[in-house]
C-alpha cells in the first residue's frame, strides 16, 4: 500500500476510528522509544580470539607439521 493509499483511507475514517489509530500509532512511537538500541559486533562471541585467519592458517600448519613428524 503506497503513502496515498494509506492517506485516502484515513480520510474515510470515522472519528472512532481515527482515535484507534491515533493511539496504536502513539504506541508504535513509545515502543521504539523503550527499546535500546543494540550494538552489533561482527566479532560476537569470539571477540576474545586476537587473531588473524592468517595466524590460524600458520597455527593449523605447525601441528601439521608436528604430526607428520610424530609419524616418522
Amino acid at each position: 500500500m503506497t503513502k496515498t493509499e494509506v492517506l485516502k483511507r484515513i480520510e474515510e475514517l470515522t472519528p472512532r476510528e481515527l482515535k484507534i489509530v491515533e493511539e496504536v500509532l502513539e504506541s508504535l512511537r513509545h515502543q521504539e522509544q523503550e527499546r535500546p538500541r543494540q550494538k552489533v559486533s561482527i566479532r560476537g562471541k569470539f571477540a576474545h580470539v586476537p587473531t588473524s585467519s592468517e595466524e590460524f592458517n600458520r597455527r593449523k600448519q605447525e601441528e601439521i607439521d608436528l604430526e607428520d613428524r610424530r609419524w616418522r
